[in-house]
């Protein structure tokens, strides 16, 4: 079993076993406009880690929720938290091959970073093969345009690329999707003192960075700064 194998089998105990975080914390109310609108909808969370997102999807009273994971120990904890529709998959292209139009919308929450270059335009094709057609790719990633992605990219062993607004878009396209759409995404602010101070500093930063990517590299500086990417795409 290669070395990044072996780490996402204990994925878990191998040092990411803090992602039981709330739904707030990652952001996912903000996907929710790009969900369908029906909660009856199938909707696959592709790398569904610990549950997380389709604890979110059960709370907002998506009742055809179902994930797939890598990961026994990313299973066994989907259904330690009650989540039934999880499996564990080795091969998640053959898993989407083998379901040809199945799904509503595929959700992959910080997964694609983790799929190696040379699969990644083939793997985003192989889900627009499991949409309904009119269906929704949704996809978060780290954005490497961040400040802090160089750290994003290498926090995790087993991530293989970086995406910015750019690539994600260029990936997306290349793969056969259709209205795409590329945005940033931030946590929901509370109003707390902790966290007006973050957001007064994360404007500040915003500010600088931006400038300093104008100066450097002109009309081609990337536009969202955000720590993190969301894209949508609509399988044809």
């Amino acid at each position: 079993m290669p070395g990044t194998e072996k780490v996402l089998a204990r994925y878990r105990t191998s040092g990411f076993s803090d992602t039981d975080r709330g739904a707030v914390d990652e952001g996912y109310g903000a996907l929710l406009r790009w969900l369908p609108a029906d909660r009856a909808a199938r909707i696959l969370d592709l790398g569904c880690g610990g549950g997380e997102f389709l604890d979110f999807l059960r709370r907002a009273h998506y009742v055809r929720a179902e994930g797939i994971d890598v990961s026994p120990e990313q299973v066994e904890r989907c259904r330690a938290r009650g989540l039934e529709r999880v499996g564990q998959s080795s091969d998640s292209r053959a898993f989407l091959r083998a379901h040809p139009r199945a799904f509503d919308a595929v959700v992959m929450n910080d997964v694609l970073e983790h799929i190696p270059k040379a699969q990644c335009i083939d793997t985003l094709e192989d889900i627009r093969g499991a949409l309904v057609k009119g269906g929704t790719l949704l996809v978060k990633v780290p954005n490497a345009a961040n400040v802090f992605g160089l750290v994003a990219r290498y926090l995790d062993f087993t991530h293989e690329i970086a995406f910015t607004e750019h690539s994600l878009r260029q990936v997306l396209l290349a793969a056969g999707y259709a209205d795409v759409e590329v945005g940033g995404l931030n946590v929901a602010l509370e109003m707390r003192p902790k966290r007006v101070v973050y957001w007064l500093l994360n404007r500040a930063y915003v500010t600088v960075h931006r400038a300093a990517y104008i100066a450097a590299v002109g009309s081609d500086a990337p536009t969202i700064l955000s720590k993190l990417l969301v894209a949508r795409g609509t399988a044809r």
